[in-house]
């Protein structure tokens, strides 16, 4: 095993976003009502407009470019961001390695090798210098290597992999390696130093392999204990489900947590995001989306609560899991649980209708919807009514302010535009964001959302331009959020 470094630096982009550009972009967005503006609201309060401003300070104008390789050569992508206590912004994901004296000449992803790669960046955008070099770290430890989870504790940075050799597809579900084999991909635990060296003090160097497939989730406890999910098939091969683990903060299997096996979900779902209440419970969550091709047959998405030592919790659901948006295609976004204990799951549904909607949910303790919330424990923001017309929740942010943000996409014959959405903390669409919490603009996908400590939105877009040839990219844009 080894690490090394990356060699293309952080650039930061040029151009300037103003207010006065984002409030023009809001005003031309596409769609209509009788008043000429999207889903018939007025136009958006001044607040959407001081969120979404660009703010100059950070990066070369409000923005912060990472280069991710040309389009379809030494490209990368980036799956998993957090932000340092410090204001640091850690980015990890992985890259493609094309044979010596074969770049620009077109191979199979799953046929080329790539290195797990974490970047890290000051809180003014500008690289860390003293993170691996110049900002980057590269992590080789079988053929194929990426991060699919980081979490930042006082210990170091920690990170979920997943594993497996170079491979030939073989069909939907089955890759084989050179000698026709089928490849069995598994998971290893990495810790990093504040410099981005493994830490001896973790597992074997730094490093804790498992014989388990791909991990779908990551958490840490307080006391650094480590919890993962990691997702298996079904022995009939048609459904999936989860077991959840914990490692030690020295990267052993925790023998006290359920013996020290796996806990297999009752969910019979994709695994796809851990939380923890203040009192120790775990809870973990996942949806059957992509099962279920007609939404009305879908049982939506599932959320169950272990105790810490590994046990289901009887208080909980009765102890069974518990089914939100039964009979609509639902892909869970976030799970978040506040300082308060309120537990807060977002997602995206789409019925049989057609009805495409953003979706925030309010669970209580002892797992009831929280009347409290929304209607019912829900707020449900339809953004699309035709089944021409699709939407994506792109990411979701639960602010320290108690507002739950969610900017995703919709798009139909005549229209494409972001989706930027605010709740008030008890569920109602926020009206100082907006007359109706959402309004619409045009531009990029957005990956993800963070908030910093001064309540100011991190918004992270991955472009490319394969036309053209530019440059895949990271772009980090800071807007003005909520801070005071």
């Amino acid at each position: 095993m080894r690490i090394c470094p990356l060699t293309p630096s952080l650039r930061h982009a040029r151009g300037l976003l103003s207010a006065c550009a984002v409030l023009c972009g809001v005003l031309a967005a596409c769609g209509g009502g009788d008043d000429g503006t999207p889903d018939g609201t007025a136009a958006p309060d001044a607040d959407a407009v001081r969120a979404l401003t660009v703010d100059t300070s950070y990066g070369t104008q409000g923005h912060t470019e990472l280069p991710l390789g040309t389009a379809g050569t030494n490209t990368a992508t980036i799956s998993t961001t957090q932000l340092q206590p410090d204001g640091k912004l850690l980015l990890a994901g992985w890259r493609l390695m094309p044979p010596a004296g074969q770049a620009g000449t077109p191979h199979p992803t799953s046929s080329m090798p790539t290195q797990a790669v974490v970047w890290r960046l000051n809180a003014d955008g500008s690289p860390d210098a003293s993170f691996g070099q110049g900002g980057h770290v590269a992590i080789n430890l079988q053929g194929k290597n990426a991060v699919e989870h980081l979490r930042w504790t006082p210990d170091g940075i920690v990170l979920a992999l997943s594993l497996s050799e170079p491979c030939t597809p073989a069909g939907q579900s089955q890759c084989l390696d050179a000698s026709g084999a089928p490849v069995h991909p598994k998971a290893a635990l990495v810790r990093l130093d504040a410099s981005g060296a493994l830490d001896p003090r973790f597992g074997r160097d730094g490093v804790a392999e498992t014989s388990y497939g791909r991990p779908s989730a990551l958490a840490v406890q307080p006391d650094g204990h480590i919890l993962w999910l990691h997702s298996t098939s079904h022995p009939r091969g048609s459904l999936w489900g989860w077991n959840l683990q914990r490692y030690t903060s020295g990267g052993a299997v925790d023998t006290t947590f359920n013996q020290g096996q796996p806990l297999a979900s009752q969910c019979k779902s994709n695994g796809a995001a851990l939380a923890l209440l203040p009192d120790g419970r775990i809870l973990a969550s996942g949806d059957r989306a992509a099962i279920y091709a007609n939404p009305a047959h879908s049982p939506g998405l599932c959320l169950e609560a272990v105790r810490p030592d590994g046990q289901r919790d009887p208080g909980f659901a009765n102890g069974q899991p518990l089914w939100l948006h039964a009979g609509a295609n639902t892909v869970l976004k976030s799970l978040d649980v506040n300082p308060l204990g309120h537990i807060t799951l977002t997602a995206r549904t789409q019925d049989a209708a057609g009805t495409c909607a953003f979706n925030a949910s309010r669970i209580t303790a002892t797992g009831q919807l929280d009347s409290r919330f929304g209607r019912g424990g829900t707020a449900r923001l339809p953004l699309a009514h035709t089944e021409s017309t699709a939407c994506v929740l792109d990411a979701s942010l639960h602010t320290a302010q108690g507002h739950t943000v969610m900017v995703g996409r919709r798009w139909g014959p005549a229209m494409q535009e972001t989706v930027w959405t605010r709740l008030t903390p008890d569920g109602r669409p926020d009206a100082a964001f907006s007359p109706a919490g959402i309004h619409a603009m045009p531009g990029p996908s957005t990956a993800y959302l963070l908030q910093d400590a001064k309540g100011r939105w991190l918004r992270i877009d991955i472009t490319t331009d394969s036309a053209s040839g530019n440059p895949m990219r990271a772009r980090i844009t800071r807007l003005m959020g909520e801070a005071g």
